[in-house]
């Protein structure tokens, strides 16, 4: 997600691994931050609850997440598929050029 879209609010899916989420950071275009702390587990192919947006319509700069493997031992890493809402409409995967949705989000 770049500042070329602005968004209301957020929302994610796992999948390949289980995890614990523990935070979510975005980063806006401006310089403001919004942490938002989202403690639950998530099964794999598991999608969040909708995560709204301080302000009305935000330009993303960057989204990082801090999440561990739910089950030690589990192969391979988590991949988190980012969905972003426009100004309206429904939530819809970012699959453009700007944010592949295949990308893992990274482990902070």
């Amino acid at each position: 997600m770049t500042g070329d879209d602005a968004f209301r609010n957020l929302k994610f899916k796992v999948i390949d691994a289980p995890i614990q989420m523990l935070s979510m950071r975005v980063e806006f275009e401006n310089g403001e931050v919004q942490d938002s702390p989202v403690d639950f587990r998530m099964e794999k192919v598991h999608e969040s609850r909708v995560i709204d947006l301080n302000g009305v319509v935000r330009a993303i700069k960057v989204v990082s997440f801090t999440y561990r493997t739910v089950r030690p031992g589990v192969r391979g890493k988590a991949k988190l598929l980012r969905f972003g809402q426009k100004r309206a409409g429904p939530l819809e995967p970012k699959s453009n050029p700007k944010c592949s949705p295949s990308v893992p989000a990274r482990k902070r």
